[in-house]
């Protein structure tokens, strides 16, 4: 199984995703789907909790720019010091520019993958719930669904400091609505930990953490461009439009002083 400074990750394409997620919809078999970046490696090396959720989660999807960096870096990294700089660097430039990968990985962002779920439910009659975020951002981002999917059975609950103290309130409203795929926005690593500790009281067949996708969706915050996104760039242009989230970011260089160490 493949891994990134030890935290491991699935190697699928889209399509291998969604049959596995029409596949338990269907059965009705439990599925916790995790969508990984280089924040969330940072943090579980130092959270062995959330290192053992992610261990323990039955997939876990690359979503940044950084992963394809890193798996690049691992295929082609020298042993010595300046060699790995170097080999960083390259590494670098050809998953900027998409070219001369080795065995890339398909990068799949949470806010992608939550609306192609939603394209899906409608297609196929799942009902999808969404969990989270700051009041009536949820409850937008699911009238925006509906808009671009009109058939699409979709409902909202706004988040708060509820989610640990009553767990059974939260279980019973969406166990009520009989949802088939759950979407849920805490942030890392609390939505991860909640599906972990939540999911086998839950109806629900499918359910994944989005982190801030809600307010993608919803239109409270612009997503990046395609071509900034395309040049590994989505985190710098979120640094632009949330300032607030210069301490987060330094996180993106500690994972590539981790690269640089690893062997």
């Amino acid at each position: 199984m493949p891994r990134i400074l030890n935290v491991r990750f699935d190697n699928l394409t889209l399509e291998e995703i969604l049959e596995k997620i029409k596949k338990a919809v269907e059965s009705g078999k439990k599925l916790h789907i995790i969508t990984l970046n280089t924040e969330m490696i940072m943090t579980a090396q130092k959270d062995s909790e959330f290192k053992k959720v992610i261990a323990k989660a039955d997939l876990v999807i690359p979503e940044s720019f950084g992963l394809q960096l890193a798996w690049q870096h691992q295929k082609t990294s020298s042993k010595g010091g300046v060699g790995r700089l170097i080999s960083l660097m390259v590494s670098g430039f050809k998953t900027m520019i998409g070219s001369g990968l080795k065995d890339p990985l398909e990068i799949i962002p949470g806010a992608d993958l939550a609306t192609i779920l939603a394209g899906m439910a409608q297609e196929f009659g799942y009902k999808l719930f969404l969990l989270g975020g700051q009041t009536g951002v949820a409850d937008e981002a699911a009238a925006t669904l509906r808009v671009k999917f009109p058939k699409l059975q979709a409902k909202a609950l706004a988040g708060g400091n509820f989610f640990g103290d009553f767990p059974q309130e939260i279980t019973e409203k969406i166990n009520s609505w009989e949802a088939d795929i759950l979407l849920v926005a805490l942030g890392h690593p609390r939505q991860e930990k909640w599906i972990a500790a939540h999911l086998s009281y839950l109806n629900v067949k499918v359910a994944m953490g989005v982190g801030g996708a809600f307010d993608f969706l919803s239109g409270a915050l612009p997503r990046a461009p395609k071509l900034v996104r395309n040049l590994g760039l989505e985190w710098a242009f979120r640094l632009l439009v949330q300032p607030r989230r210069a301490k987060r970011q330094k996180a993106l260089l500690r994972f590539l002083r981790e690269l640089l160490r690893s062997k």
